[in-house]
């Protein structure tokens, strides 16, 4: 009876534990969208889910793109490339 409510707020729980360390974005983008896939089909639009995944990158990244910058989970893998590239 409880259980599907149990396991939604398990992955939320899984996801929002998340905090990129030193691995490539591309990889930690791809393991915070595995979690978001197994939440409720239409419980958060793809805008709110870019948001938390920014939100979740490292500082590093943050600081140098700007949220306005990034419309689609392409984008936001792209240009976080381009600056681990400028870090580096």
């Amino acid at each position: 009876m409880y259980s599907c409510d149990k396991e939604r707020s398990q992955n939320y729980q899984q996801l929002f534990s998340l905090e990129q360390g030193d691995e490539n974005t591309d990889i930690f983008v791809a393991r915070a969208r595995a979690l978001l896939v197994k939440l409720p089909l239409g419980a958060i639009t793809e805008k709110v889910e870019i948001d938390i995944v920014y939100g979740l990158l490292h500082k590093r990244i943050r600081k140098r793109l700007p949220r306005d910058a990034v419309i689609s989970f392409d984008d936001l893998v792209r240009c976080a490339r381009d600056v681990e590239d400028s870090i580096e």
